[in-house]
């Protein structure tokens, strides 16, 4: 995968479109860590995600870790969501960041 350029991605912040700042959560979940994933969560701001969109993103994350702190608890907050089922999940990575959660079901996942 090519080098993500966080300074010119962050110059499109301003004027970004939400179908645009979608893309652009995507490719720095899928290519980046740490900065970049801070960026994703500015740019999850402008876009607004749906929480199962995300969701579906975090096992193909790059830093599923970072991919929960910085994008999937923010989102469980903003929409009050305290419930999460996982099914058929080879790993659980980043669940110590949804300190929100009441309920945690896990079906049939490899690793729990």
């Amino acid at each position: 995968m090519q080098s993500v350029d966080l300074s010119a991605l962050r110059a499109q912040l301003p004027s970004t479109s939400p179908k645009n700042a979608w893309k652009i959560v995507r490719r720095l979940a899928l290519e980046g860590k740490g900065e970049a994933l801070e960026l994703a969560a500015e740019f999850a701001e402008v876009a607004e995600p749906a929480l199962d969109n995300l969701l579906r993103l975090w096992p193909q994350a790059l830093d599923p870790d970072g991919f929960a702190e910085h994008l999937l608890a923010p989102a469980f907050a903003a929409e009050g969501r305290t419930e999460l089922t996982l099914r058929r999940r080879d790993s659980i990575i980043g669940l110590r960041h949804l300190t929100m959660l009441r309920t945690l079901r896990l079906d049939h996942c490899a690793r729990a």
